[in-house]
C-alpha cells in the first residue's frame, strides 16, 4: 500500500473510531514534518499539530493537490464550453469537496461543487452526486455569477459561499468568517493551479456600442 493510501486508511479509521465512540464528528489534527510528510491522529501531543476541519474544507493533506483524470477531463470540457477559467473551478471544488463527490456538508450542499438543493434545480440537476451534471451545473453558476458580479472574482467567491443576496446586501463580500476564509483558500488553490497549466484569460464581453440613430433623410424623399 502506497504512503497516500495508507495516509488517508489511518484518516478514515479516526473518523470511523471518532463516530464509534459516538461523537457527532471526530476531531482530526495534523502536522506536515521537515520532510513533507503529514501525520493525523485525533489525540494530538505536540503544539505542531492543526485541526484539520473536514467538513468545512473538503478535508485532505492540505500539501498535496490530487485530480483525478476523470475529473480533469469534465472540468476542462465545462470550463471550455462556458469559457471560464479551469484552474478556478479545480480550486473550488478543492476547497469545496477535496474532490469526494459524494461529500454532503451540514447545510445539505451536495456533490464536488457542493450544490444546495434549491440551486440543483434551480439548473436542472437530477443527481447532484453525478460528476458530470455536478460540474456542468457548477461552472454554470460560476458563468452566471461572473457575469453578474462584472468578473469581480472575489465577490464571485463569496456570492457562490454565501448567497448572492448576501454580497448585495453588503456591497461586497459579507462579514461572515466562513465566507472570508473560502474566498482566501479559493484564491489560494487557484494560484497553484494555474502554475500547472496555461494562463487563461476569462475577459469580460466587450461594451456594446451604442445604437446609431439613421442618416436623416433627404429633403423631398419620403
Amino acid at each position: 500500500m502506497g504512503k497516500r493510501k495508507l495516509m488517508l486508511a489511518m484518516l478514515m479509521a479516526l473518523i470511523l473510531t471518532g463516530g464509534a465512540a459516538g461523537a457527532a464528528r471526530a476531531a482530526v489534527f495534523y502536522y506536515v514534518d521537515e520532510r513533507g510528510v503529514a501525520h493525523y491522529t485525533n489525540n494530538p501531543d505536540s503544539p505542531e499539530y492543526r485541526l484539520l476541519n473536514i467538513w468545512e474544507d473538503g478535508g485532505g493533506d492540505p500539501t498535496v493537490i490530487y485530480l483525478d483524470p476523470q475529473y480533469q477531463v469534465l472540468v476542462n470540457n465545462a470550463c471550455a464550453y462556458y469559457k471560464v477559467d479551469p484552474a478556478l473551478i479545480k480550486a473550488m471544488i478543492k476547497v469545496e469537496s477535496n474532490f469526494n463527490r459524494w461529500a454532503v456538508s451540514r447545510a445539505g450542499a451536495q456533490g464536488l461543487m457542493q450544490l444546495m438543493p434549491a440551486t440543483a434545480q434551480r439548473f436542472n440537476v437530477s443527481d447532484p452526486f453525478h460528476p458530470v451534471e455536478n460540474i456542468y451545473a457548477g461552472v454554470y453558476y460560476v458563468k452566471y455569477l461572473m457575469v453578474r458580479f462584472r468578473y469581480n472574482y472575489d465577490l464571485v467567491l463569496a456570492a457562490y459561499n454565501a448567497g448572492e443576496g448576501a454580497v448585495t446586501k453588503y456591497g461586497g463580500i459579507p462579514p461572515y468568517r466562513e465566507t472570508r476564509d473560502y474566498v482566501k483558500k479559493v484564491n489560494y488553490y487557484w494560484a497553484l493551479y494555474r502554475k500547472q497549466a496555461p494562463r487563461f484569460q476569462a475577459e469580460p464581453p466587450a461594451p456594446r456600442k451604442p445604437a446609431q440613430k439613421p442618416p436623416p433623410k433627404a429633403p423631398g424623399k419620403k
